[in-house]
């Protein structure tokens, strides 16, 4: 793994002659490549740290620092080749920009000395992309980072910098004769840079939905898309130059980018990365004529294909399938906020302990008020979760009356009782539970809302929608009998659905016993 660090390395003093060779060899190996210098640090009176410039192709001169670091050792300990600097670069168009800088180590017998190791893979060159003074690390396979540069480079392009250190350093400072530094056309590894970031177009195409999901969700812990210590995310494009540089150029294609409303219709947020939770109001769009204009409940950014790329928006499931992009930056190496805070399949287990029977991509109103900030983050819920059919201690669902004849068929009925929609039955049992008279042993709605599975506080009986759900989806459920819901039909009744599907209005009938599932949204 490659590491940029900022303090000064340790010195230490070598005998060194710092000798400027010219390596006249034939073959492939040096087929578009250009000598930059070859810098002798073993037989005079150099140490590492200091460094020396050099003639190159790519600019007259660059100053070359081998670093060096004392590693202890039981018994002993010894200084370690660990990293190089490059400065005074000319990274002018028609100079470094473009280039790419090959440095290598060798012993005393030439034999090229291996540097560090990665993924437990172990690598003897670095190649290093200077993208007009930004420099992108090229290493390990494909991984790229950004690895130094100077405070503004766009000011002085004719003195950029970077420095390269490893935190797996495998040679001995004692152990490197030369270090050689080369100057090639750039490689092209199909990764599209601008500024500080780099970009990953991923050709699978699949709906935002799943791209999301394919970005975000981690992998033994750590980020899936990962290059040398930076975390990918899903791209977010906050500047025309940045669109010009990196959308453009990927060609005629159509993708998916970071941004979606789908937390609050209308309130159009990047959803990853640094960028995460900046409102589009609050900087750059491209939004095409028209758009966004929600066709379909359309909750994904889409960016068109063509000249100008403008936006679009799309639905975020399936019926659109299209590339996305990944971004990469040093501002970003590890992942603390997602849209959703973890992705559940249909039949898994929630955070309550209960089988988790419905998701909704682009959320809904939920919570005791019934809101678009009422799931237990802030924002709409996903999620429906059904407690286990032993949640009441017993083998299977306990049957209780939806209410008692105090509060049946001849009183009036529940205010705020009446809500069908998904998201609302914990409105319904909360205004249950508040009406005088009803308790666990003989109220269906106080029963669910007792209920405590996984230490949660917000289970509640399922609305006449949650619970139509809960019946077409009731084998992973393990629900698997007919269930009273919390939507009050009339004064005296109220819905309940059959194991088969129907649906009716027990009237009169509140004070019936039926099976009781909760369930809880999130």
């Amino acid at each position: 793994m490659i590491l940029i660090l900022s303090q000064e390395p340790k010195k230490r003093k070598l005998p060194a002659i710092l000798a400027f060779l010219l390596l006249l060899a034939g073959g492939s190996y040096f087929v578009q490549t250009t000598l930059a210098a070859d810098i002798s640090i073993n037989s005079g009176s150099v140490e590492f740290g200091q460094g020396i410039a050099r003639t190159t192709t790519c600019d007259n001169a660059v100053l070359v620092t081998p670093l060096s670091r004392f590693v202890n050792a039981q018994g002993s300990g010894s200084h370690r080749f660990v990293g190089v600097s490059l400065s005074e670069i000319d990274s002018n168009s028609g100079k470094c920009s473009g280039k790419d800088f090959i440095i290598k180590a060798y012993s005393n017998s030439g034999s090229l000395v291996n540097l560090f190791s990665n993924g437990g893979q172990s690598y003897n060159s670095l190649r290093v992309y200077d993208n007009a003074g930004n420099f992108y690390l090229v290493s390990a396979g494909s991984e790229m980072d950004v690895i130094s540069s100077g405070e503004n480079p766009s000011a002085d392009l004719s003195n950029t910098s970077f420095t390269v250190t490893f935190d797996t350093p495998m040679a001995d400072a004692d152990e490197v004769k030369f270090i050689s530094v080369e100057s090639t056309d750039h490689v092209d590894t199909g990764v599209i840079y601008y500024g500080s970031s780099s970009y990953q177009l991923v050709s699978n195409e699949i709906s935002w939905q799943a791209a999301y999901l394919d970005i975000t969700t981690p992998v033994d812990g750590q980020c899936k898309y990962r290059r040398n210590g930076q975390c990918g995310y899903f791209a977010a494009i906050t500047s025309d130059a940045e669109r010009q540089a990196v959308v453009s150029s990927v060609g005629d294609s159509e993708m998916w980018l970071g941004g979606s409303d789908i937390q609050e219709e209308g309130i159009w947020k990047w959803i990853d990365g640094p960028q995460f939770g900046t409102l589009f109001s609050a900087g750059y769009t491209n939004w095409a004529g028209g758009e966004p204009n929600d066709s379909g409940n359309e909750d994904a950014l889409q960016t068109y294909s063509g000249t100008n790329t403008e936006w679009n928006d799309l639905p975020v499931g399936d019926g659109f399938h299209l590339k996305y992009l990944i971004e990469y930056s040093p501002d970003f190496r590890s992942r603390t906020n997602r849209l959703l805070p973890t992705y559940y399949d249909l039949g898994t287990t929630g955070p309550g302990g209960g089988r988790i029977f419905y998701y909704s991509a682009s959320g809904f109103n939920c919570g005791s008020g019934f809101s678009a900030t009422g799931s237990p983050t802030g924002g709409k819920c996903h999620y429906l979760e059904a407690a286990p059919r032993t949640w009441s201690g017993g083998a299977g669902d306990p049957t209780i009356s939806w209410a008692t004849n105090v509060n049946g068929n001849l009183v009036t009925s529940v205010t705020g009782a009446r809500e069908t929609a998904i998201g609302s039955g914990y409105k319904n049992s909360l205004a249950i539970e508040a009406q005088n008279g009803n308790v666990a042993a003989s109220s269906a709605a106080v029963a669910a809302r007792a209920y405590r599975g996984g230490s949660e506080s917000d289970w509640y009986l399922p609305s006449k929608d949650e619970l139509n759900e809960l019946i077409i989806n009731r084998v992973i459920a393990d629900a698997l009998e007919g269930y009273w819901s919390s939507s009050e039909g009339a004064a005296d009744g109220a819905w309940d659905q059959g194991s088969n599907g129907n649906q009716g209005l027990a009237r009169p009938g509140k004070q019936q016993t039926t099976p009781v599932r909760p369930i809880r949204a999130f």
